[in-house]
């Protein structure tokens, strides 16, 4: 390779590196001076939306993307103080004299300083039918579309303008409006519609535009929730975990800590100009800063304590990923079995990912090496440049080559080497000479002692393998008489100093029986060995600062699981999801997420999918699977969810049987009796959330979605199953339950255990919730089944199924019955049940208790002073019909 050439490779691999193309940078629109949740700048250098961090810069023409419960606040120019609330999405563009805030969704609030504005100079907020222009105001855009399907029409979008100091010049077409202080202004179409603010306007145009104002996921009693959460979390840790005594709710809840600053940042900030004018700036917006609050003294609860290290310092990435031909009848799958077969007895803990495909996932933060074993397929520009980025950063990486069957194969590795090694311009891979089923030798002085340690290799019997030219001494790994058939090169051999490389010319030495009889399995097992070695074995717990796979918009796939964490130790300091995937298809035959003895504590969700993702099971093994070991899900200061769904509003569809408007994306797709998360042995499960939350989505199954047994402790701080907004929740088979409990625990801190709001549906053929064999369901504070918003929830058989002995349902809430329905004590227009007299099966074989009085069919309505169900404002339940 030419000296200009390495150049262009290295502008070009440095491009997709970086947040922003250098032209770009150079064109800084601002900074970010707050941050909550999850909020994504979208450039045109970058193929990936690059996640904000607080004091990020931010560039002209990017798109910034708030995302649920987030929220930005973004310095632009030393000029304005722009608050993006959550759902939000904005391109800032420049022009001599002109900075234009386009506004395509969502709210914001800008402050303006004109003191801070040149003559002539004005910054503008640009909706889909009208354009604010402003020099010195205080004010607040919100754009509401008629549908979520609409495009940019004028006619499917209002714009609320509120203007609570100075002024601001609205045009709307050839209209020209002046709305002063303490006005609002709202554009239907074309038309416009102004006048004095009310008090209920203002409060309107405040809301959620300070990050006190974030709306919780919990709601007002997040705080207390937090509490509970944190001291049942705190049980997992002790020698016995009680299954039928819940801990008490606390009645004050703690102080609120002061914001840390957001992770991950290691940019510098604000000047102290700029940061005197943002702290001026802010009190006058909307819902400002207010004077600290002293909250009343409380004992800070127990919280879930850091996860030690065994030994050494946490290491950033350390799992393996194997991926290539994804043919299903291709030998080379047996390869890649045999290959995780021995890596996984070399490395018992920890993560291996084995894909059926070629593609190179975007996102390789969590991985140390990546082995490519393949044959057929060429590895294609983009995944060349993925891998050259994932040696920059020093991953180790193995590669296949092969014989003159396997041109496609070679020419893309011929060409990644290229890139890659200095002076590797001279590199061959392939040839027209084959050479018969013979010994191979290791060379014993090859690069960084990988044929030395920790085995001594001599040996290796490719199956006809290919020849490489253009290499020599320590590079040289084997040879066939003088033809070089593996390399090898370290950082020392490669552009930018960083990474490993191993290309072996065969293919499937790993697997064909011919080459196995020559080197047997503890041959094959040393070579993996040193193999695994020299390119970076994994050691130590996982610590992350992001997600630990991120995916947007890709369709991968796999015939094995596909985080297999066995014996792990991962702690995330992020807010972000552990596994997010937007828009993009995940097809796995095994198991998503299988993690066998391990302690994983994530900040965020443990899964979010959003924008139309797709996780789709093929097999019936769980997709989420867990034995013993600990769970923490949401330990951040946001909290998060188990399963964290939200589909598209703009993908919905009538639901036959009820005639309510819910979500037809599915983002997950179970296997055909296959439960959706299923644990055992003792495993302890805490989510600061709930197990689910389904917005505007669609989850059918055909077996639980959760499956608790052996033992195991799953305690939620707010509602464990939660539809809120245009959900629907379907499982058609009538021998199963959605929450099956066997010697088992289940706590709701603080919620409903199934909560259908917003118009949402639940419809499941068999039990709500079974317990066997001295179970427990503890609902500290909510219901078992909250309806509300006009939804709708089916049962087909029981709402609670006991079996066995010794089983305990204790409900506590002060929601007081209105009437008892065979037998169900329910809260509500009575003509919104339809409850049949098999609601509570095998009632011999269980307890319940409403706030400690025992449900029997002969309690009194005056008796009780807490329900089983209930229906707020509006909606059905029907139980048994």
């Amino acid at each position: 390779m030419t000296g200009v050439g390495r150049i262009v490779v290295a502008l070009s691999l440095l491009a997709g590196m970086w947040p922003g193309s250098v032209a770009a940078q150079a064109t800084k629109a601002g900074v970010v001076t707050t941050l909550e949740g999850n909020v994504t700048a979208a450039r045109t250098t970058a193929a990936q939306p690059v996640a904000l961090k607080f004091k990020d810069d931010v560039f002209v023409n990017d798109r910034v993307v708030t995302g649920d419960r987030s929220l930005a606040r973004l310095l632009l120019g030393g000029k304005a103080v722009v608050t993006v609330r959550e759902r939000s999405a904005l391109t800032i563009t420049e022009v001599p004299g002109r900075s234009t805030i386009d506004l395509d969704s969502g709210k914001v609030a800008v402050a303006v300083a004109k003191d801070k504005m040149r003559p002539g100079e004005q910054i503008e907020v640009k909706s889909p039918n009208a354009v604010a222009a402003v020099r010195g105001t205080v004010f607040v855009v919100e754009v509401i579309r008629a549908s979520a399907s609409a495009d940019n029409a004028q006619g499917g979008v209002t714009t609320n303008h509120y203007v609570f100091t100075g002024s601001i010049a609205l045009t709307v077409g050839s209209q020209l409006v002046n709305v002063a202080a303490n006005n609002f202004a709202t554009v239907t179409g074309g038309v416009v519609n102004s006048g004095i603010m009310s008090a209920a306007m203002r409060a309107t145009a405040s809301a959620g535009v300070t990050p006190s104002g974030l709306p919780k996921v919990a709601g007002a009693e997040a705080d207390a929730k937090q509490a509970v959460m944190s001291s049942t979390i705190a049980t997992f840790t002790s020698a016995t975990v009680p299954l039928t005594t819940p801990p008490p709710v606390p009645t004050t809840p703690p102080s609120t800590p002061p914001p840390t600053p957001f992770p991950g940042s290691n940019k510098s900030g604000p000047t102290t100009e700029e940061q005197r004018f943002i702290d001026n700036t802010i009190v006058t917006l909307p819902g400002g800063t207010l004077p600290p609050v002293t909250p009343p003294p409380v004992t800070p609860p127990p919280v879930l304590p850091p996860v030690p290290p065994p030994s050494g310092p946490p290491v950033s990435a350390n799992g393996i990923l194997l991926l290539g031909d994804a043919d299903i009848d291709n030998p080379i799958l047996l390869s890649r079995a045999a290959l995780a077969s021995s890596l996984r007895a070399r490395q018992p803990n920890v993560l291996i990912t084995n894909l059926n495909g070629p593609t190179v996932p975007a996102d390789l933060s969590a991985y140390g090496s990546i082995w490519y074993v393949g044959a057929f397929g060429a590895i294609s520009a983009g995944d060349q440049a993925r891998l050259a980025q994932f040696l920059a950063s020093g991953g180790g990486l193995y590669l296949t080559g092969e014989r003159q069957c396997c041109a496609a194969l070679n020419g893309s590795v011929q060409s990644l080497l290229r890139m890659v090694v200095a002076g590797g311009s001279d590199i061959v891979v392939g040839s027209t000479r084959d050479f018969p089923l013979s010994a191979s030798t290791f060379n014993p002085t090859a690069r960084g002692g990988v044929t030395a340690a920790p085995h001594t290799l001599t040996t290796w019997f490719p199956n006809t393998p290919g020849e490489l030219f253009g290499i020599s001494g320590p590079n040289v790994l084997a040879t066939i008489g003088e033809g070089i058939v593996a390399a090898a090169w370290d950082s020392t051999d490669l552009v930018g100093e960083a990474g490993r490389i191993i290309l072996m010319m065969d293919v499937d030495w790993l697997s064909n029986q011919t080459s196995l009889a020559n080197c047997n399995a503890v041959c094959r097992q040393n070579i993996i060995d040193n193999f695994l070695a020299f390119l970076g074995e994994p050691a130590g717990p996982l610590a992350l600062t992001g997600p630990m796979f991120r995916s947007v918009n890709e369709t991968l796939a796999t015939r094995d699981s596909f985080f297999d964490l066995p014996g792990m130790t991962i702690s995330s300091a992020s807010l972000d999801p552990m596994f997010w995937f937007s828009g993009s298809t995940l097809t796995t035959r095994g198991v998503f997420s299988r993690m066998t003895g391990s302690t994983i504590v994530t900040g965020g969700s443990f899964l979010r999918l959003d924008s139309g993702a797709r996780l789709i099971q093929t097999g019936t093994d769980p997709l989420v699977s867990m034995s013993a070991g600990i769970l923490g899900v949401g330990a951040g200061r946001a909290g998060g969810n188990l399963f964290d769904l939200v589909g598209r509003a703009s993908s919905t569809q009538v639901d036959p049987d009820t005639g309510l408007t819910v979500g037809a994306d599915r983002p997950i797709q179970p296997g055909v009796q296959a439960p959706v998360f299923d644990a055992d042995n003792g495993a302890m499960v805490g989510v600061v959330g709930s197990a689910y939350k389904i917005d505007t989505a669609l989850l059918e199954a055909t077996a639980p979605l959760l499956n608790l047994k052996g033992g195991t402790v799953l305690a939620t701080s707010d509602n464990a199953i939660d539809l809120v907004n245009r959900a629907k929740v379907s499982i058609p088979n009538d021998a199963v339950s959605m929450v099956t409990l066997r010697s088992s625990a289940l706590i709701v801190a603080n919620g409903h255990l199934v909560n259908v709001a917003g118009g949402s549906v639940l419809n499941i053929a068999g039990n709500l919730v079974s317990l066997a064999d001295g179970s427990s369901l503890s609902i500290l504070n909510g219901l078992l089944l909250n309806v509300s918003g006009g939804s709708s929830a089916s049962i087909g058989r029981s709402l609670v199924s006991f079996s066995g002995f010794n089983n305990v349902l204790n409900v506590s809430n002060s929601i007081a019955p209105t009437a008892i329905i065979n037998g169900i004590p329910v809260a509500g227009p009575t003509d919104s049940f339809r409850i049949g007299a098999n609601a509570i099966a095998g009632a011999g074989s269980g307890t319940i208790r409403i706030n400690g009085v025992p449900l029997t069919p002969n309690t009194p309505l005056s008796s009780l002073t807490g329900s089983l169900v209930a229906v707020q404002g509006s909606g059905a339940v029907r139980v048994g019909q």
